[in-house]
Parts: C-alpha cells; structure tokens; sequence
C-alpha cells in the first residue's frame, strides 16, 4: 500500500498515518498488547522517583523502542 510505503518520508509510523487517513490498522501493525497503555500513569509515577542516572537509561530504553518519530 502507497501510504505505507510514504509513511517513512513523513517521519511516521505506517500504523500512525494509516489512523490519519481513516483506513483501518492491519493486525500486523497493531500494538500487541491494546492494554499496556494504561500501565504509563504508573510507569511515569515510578520513574519520577529514580535518580537521575536511572532516569537517563530508561530515556534511552525508551527511544531505542520502535514507536512515534517524535520520540526520539
């Protein structure tokens, strides 16, 4: 599919420009776990209270994830 092909030029993820577009999300671009967002208020509560340094390396953890451009 075109989009998906473009979505890399926009600085997007396929999934991510395919929700723009109104067209629906195939399972292999799905998020494996629909649930998992909901730990983030807890991860973000848990990770205030690191030290600097343990907040650096989950930062870096985080954008070695694929996910949102905008992350990293």
């Amino acid at each position: 599919m075109l989009l998906r092909q473009l979505a890399p030029a926009l600085g997007l993820q396929s999934a991510d420009l395919l929700a723009l577009a109104g067209i629906p999300i195939p399972d292999e671009l799905a998020p494996l776990d629909a649930t998992a967002g909901q730990l983030i208020p807890q991860l973000v509560d848990h990770a205030v209270f690191l030290p600097s340094e343990g907040r650096g390396e989950l930062l870096r953890y985080v954008r070695s994830q694929p996910g949102p451009t905008w992350l990293n």
